[in-house]
């Protein structure tokens, strides 16, 4: 009887022990509900503006979760850090414990300026989540009891306010990053060009010939990165000699295929082609000679590079072209060469174009 008696004591002793433990840990946990963790940020190497605008994003986004003692003292606490970078924001949250730490880092350039901020502070509410599962659920309670606190104290009869709307949700900030966005149709409009210009040809081999005239183009800028053109050009050239004088008129026309670099405003291009044309050579002797008039081919490839501007409808272009003439012709004086129109010939113009879009 003696021995049931001790071991019942034995018994009720265990039973309060175990129950008051259990107290204690609900006391804990009921400490531990009533006042979660909250949440220290560190922001290193960042600019001042950006941290200002990148701390008022958390600000909004974890409200009373955010506790503005410095990060360096967050034993207890849960942690966001984020370091700014050349190119990128480097971006880390670590558990209360500090045995957790996920990283979320997020380049500068995939983001306007001003959207940047909201952006870094999204990021890091993405990685303090992957520590923190529960971090859902505290902030909807943290925002179900500033409305129903927001509810009570308002006064009777007073009107239902709206929820409230987020910086970045609002209209009005959506209209800088716009002015970001390029332009999809300036650069992707076929375009038909028609230019007049002046410009010079000079064929290199000796003795050297230069003729001057005009160009008359008509072009194409198509909605892929190329153009392509034809053009009529006329040119006249004069050289006095012991004789008299040799006369050159050529006429020739090109047709070119020019790969485009650039804007809707402006380009460069580069390209090739070729050229053909006919050439009129006269001799305009003194008394004591006579004269002849001869018409001769040209014609070779060539290659071109040109730059263009526009405002609007009017555009301003410089063309340089390089061929060689395959088929050409010499103007003779005394047997001896005085104009040459064959081999390498180089040629610039100056010109003026009418734009009208397609």
């Amino acid at each position: 009887m003696r021995g049931s008696l001790g071991f019942a004591g034995r018994a009720l002793r265990f039973t309060a022990l175990l129950l008051v433990i259990e107290l204690g840990a609900a006391v804990v946990l009921a400490a531990d509900l009533e006042h979660p963790p909250k949440v220290a940020v560190r922001v290193l190497a960042c600019s001042a503006p950006f941290e200002t605008a990148l701390r008022r994003m958390l600000a909004i986004e974890l409200g009373e979760l955010l506790d503005d003692a410095p990060a360096e003292n967050a034993s207890n606490r849960e942690s966001i850090e984020i370091t700014c970078e050349a190119e990128q924001a480097r971006i880390s949250a670590r558990s209360v414990a500090g045995d957790q730490i996920s990283h979320n880092d997020l380049r500068f350039d995939a983001f306007p300026s001003d959207a940047a901020p909201r952006a870094m502070a999204l990021a890091a509410l993405e990685a303090l989540r992957a520590v923190d599962p529960a971090l859902t659920e505290r902030l909807a309670a943290q925002q179900a009891e500033a409305a129903a606190n927001a509810t009570s104290n308002k006064p009777a009869g007073a009107p239902p306010s709206n929820p409230p709307v987020a910086a970045a949700e609002k209209p009005a900030a959506a209209a800088p990053a716009a002015k970001f966005a390029p332009s999809p149709t300036s650069a992707a409009r076929a375009v038909i060009r028609l230019t007049l210009g002046a410009g010079a040809r000079h064929f290199v081999a000796a003795p050297a010939t230069t003729l001057m005239g005009i160009r008359l183009e008509l072009s194409r800028r198509f909605s892929a990165p190329l153009d392509a053109g034809l053009d009529l050009d006329g040119a006249l050239g004069r050289h006095q000699v012991t004789l008299g004088t040799v006369e050159a008129r050529l006429l020739s026309s090109a047709a070119w295929l020019a790969a485009r670099a650039g804007s809707g405003d402006w380009s460069v291009s580069a390209g090739f082609g070729g050229r053909v044309g006919l050439l009129a050579l006269e001799g305009a002797p003194s008394l004591a000679a006579r004269g002849h008039h001869v018409l001769r081919p040209l014609a070779g490839p060539l290659l071109m590079v040109r730059a263009d501007g526009s405002v609007g409808s009017l555009g301003l272009g410089v063309v340089g072209e390089g061929g060689y003439a395959l088929a050409g012709a010499q103007g003779l004086a005394a047997g001896a060469a005085a104009l040459r129109f064959d081999g390498l010939w180089l040629a610039v113009s100056a010109n003026a174009a009418l734009r009208l879009s397609l």
